[in-house]
């Protein structure tokens, strides 16, 4: 078929930026001179999505399906979606169509009744589906896979993560922006198989979004705590439920040895203090907040330090210089760099304090050297190979750190310095790339080489950090082989009033010191067959001390009840013992099951078992 094109399309001359439509009345526009549209044989069946509907309290698709043949068909369109992790909700219409017939469809797609968790995070990802079938043949005419992004639609934000035993009242604030149920169900509850601690119920409003809640914790023991909110309809039937956890837990001072010590590197990429295993725990310049006090062993910024923390200086190369848009690194005369680096390093080369010396931070951005007349491009590796092997000359005795954003350099920069420090993945949902990018790193720098590994907390913007993130990024970092973690709270910082995300940073500090020395211990023997259940719970299983260890982490946004299962009946032990959340678990049979939040890690210790445990 050949059509000439007319019709009410709109063209923009630039750079005049003048506007028209085809429309046939100015003599710019020649008919004789027109393109020519050809089509090919039309489809049989073909269809236009006409609108989404009201996606807050249904997913209605409506549709304009059209039948090209000369024979009356039966279609039937079927729309699916797995709406705020829920179960898999789908809906169909048969229409009958007669020959060069076309006619409009309605699919609505009703949420069931769910108790599932909604999605941590600003929006939900929904994955859809659309397929557009023959009824009686079963030939598929086409089939559409994609998501929506929804607000979410119901939020529980609680003002704290760690809650120490002198805070007194719990803050909640629960937002809900259905059309839905009629009250909600706020409930607390501690270990899986204990009662509600704390309840309240609020009865919901069409005027009203936000919903404040307080509970006294005062006398609330030490451990950790599921708070859930549940929109349910007049039956007290649960609509939707969300979860956040909460720990209240003793948090000690810090400390750090009062002279610093030998910081030197295992085997296997571990950074060793005075010969112990230790984890550099530190952030960046910036914006503070009272609740993080007492958290970073490293001095970087002047954040929340501990008492008498290690060091990383800088050797004194500058910072960046931009010109015509580029960014570069603007190096002084050799002979000028070398020895402004010589008196930097000279000055504290017999320093215990000191980590590692910090060639460059971003090392990727070009060297340059000369005037604007006369600038010269330098080779990055050698320049920077040539000024560590000066750092090392000068002091022999310390580490050096070079950092890169670039996972096309890993393999380059890892050689120029003792420690590679690394920023992967700043990306506004950060865990579920989180494993790869970690994989990635180590195939890159191989094995044995240490690397540090950056954490945005503030990057690309705070509103994209919550508490469970930072913490869960942690787990997964040092589960897999990383040798620090630097949090990059710069750029536009993280404000004060983000109060759950700036607590989490003292009781996750404590919770490193005793996680590091567990995922660190040396192996021995074959590890014990332990497999956990959904595969979105990432774990590692470590022996020490005459312990068995099991690190959990859930890999997913939103609740997932979990099974723990144990192939060598030996090693079921008569309880488990979670030493971060004070409570125990009795296995049954060959395992056990828990329940994981958003984002939530779980450490487990077998005890009284064979040979394993206390």
């Amino acid at each position: 078929m050949t059509m000439t094109t007319w019709g009410s399309f709109s063209t923009r001359r630039a750079p005049e930026e003048e506007h028209s439509t085809w429309a046939g009345v100015a003599d710019r526009y020649q008919p004789k001179a027109f393109g020519r549209l050809v089509f090919g044989k039309p489809a049989d069946v073909s269809y236009s999505i006409l609108s989404m509907g009201d996606r807050e309290t249904d997913y209605k698709l409506r549709l304009r399906l059209r039948n090209a043949t000369r024979q009356p068909i039966q279609v039937r369109s079927v729309w699916s979606s797995l709406p705020a992790a829920k179960d898999k909700s789908a809906a169909g219409v048969t229409t009958p169509l007669e020959p060069k017939e076309q006619q409009d469809v309605t699919v609505a797609c009703q949420l069931a009744d769910q108790t599932e968790d909604v999605p941590l995070g600003l929006t939900v990802v929904v994955p859809a589906m659309l397929s557009v079938v023959n009824h009686e043949t079963e030939q598929v005419y086409d089939a559409r896979k994609g998501v929506l992004h929804e607000e979410a639609w119901l939020d529980l934000a609680l003002d704290r993560y760690y809650y120490t035993p002198d805070v007194h009242q719990m803050q909640i604030a629960v937002t809900n922006r259905t059309k839905q149920g009629s009250a909600i169900k706020i409930e607390v509850t501690g270990g899986p198989d204990e009662g509600p601690v704390a309840t309240k119920d609020l009865a919901l409003s069409p005027d009203e979004h936000a919903y404040p809640v307080s509970f006294d914790i005062a006398d609330w023991p030490v451990g950790r705590y599921v708070v859930s909110a549940h929109v349910v309809n007049e039956a007290a039937a649960k609509l939707f439920s969300i979860h956040r956890v909460m720990i209240k837990k003793r948090i000690q001072p810090a400390r750090m040895p009062a002279s610093g010590g030998k910081v030197s590197i295992r085997s296997d990429g571990i950074l060793l203090l005075n010969g112990k295993p230790f984890c550099p725990f530190f952030t960046t310049p910036g914006n503070q907040s009272p609740l993080a006090t007492d958290c970073f062993n490293v001095r970087y910024g002047e954040t929340a330090l501990v008492s008498n923390p290690l060091d990383q200086p800088k050797i004194g190369l500058p910072w960046v210089t931009i010109e015509k848009g580029e960014i570069l690194i603007l190096l002084p005369e050799e002979k000028e760099m070398l020895e402004g680096i010589r008196r930097v390093v000279a000055s504290r080369k017999s320093d215990p304090s000191i980590l590692c010396w910090l060639i460059k931070y971003e090392a990727q951005y070009p060297l340059c050297r000369g005037t604007k007349e006369e600038r010269v491009r330098l080779n990055n590796v050698e320049e920077f190979r040539k000024i560590r092997r000066h750092v090392k000359s000068v002091d022999p005795n310390h580490l050096t750190s070079i950092h890169t954003n670039r996972r096309d350099l890993l393999a380059t920069y890892k050689d120029l310095a003792d420690v590679i420090e690394v920023t992967f993945g700043y990306e506004k949902r950060m865990i579920p790339n989180k494993v790869d990018h970690l994989n990635t790193i180590r195939r890159l720098i191989g094995p044995g080489k240490p690397f540090i590994h950056w954490i945005g907390s503030s990057i690309p913007n705070s509103k994209y950090r919550t508490a469970e993130d930072i913490r869960c990024a942690t787990y997964l970092t040092l589960m897999h082989g990383a040798a620090g973690i630097v949090f990059h709270i710069g750029h536009e910082g993280i404000d004060p009033s983000f109060t759950r995300h700036w607590s989490v940073y003292p009781g996750l500090s404590r919770e490193v010191e005793e996680l590091f020395s567990i995922l660190t211990a040396p192996q021995q023997g074959p590890e014990p067959k332990i497999t956990v259940h959904p595969a979105q719970i990432h774990y590692r299983v470590r022996r020490t001390n005459d312990r068995l260890y099991l690190i959990a982490v859930n890999t997913l946004g939103h609740l997932v009840n979990a099974t723990v299962s144990m192939a060598d009946r030996s090693l079921v032990p008569k309880r488990i013992k979670l030493p971060f959340e004070n409570r125990q678990i009795k296995p049954q049979h060959s395992g056990f099951a828990d329940a994981f939040t958003a984002y939530e890690p779980h450490v487990y210790e077998w005890v009284s078992s064979k040979g394993e445990g206390r």
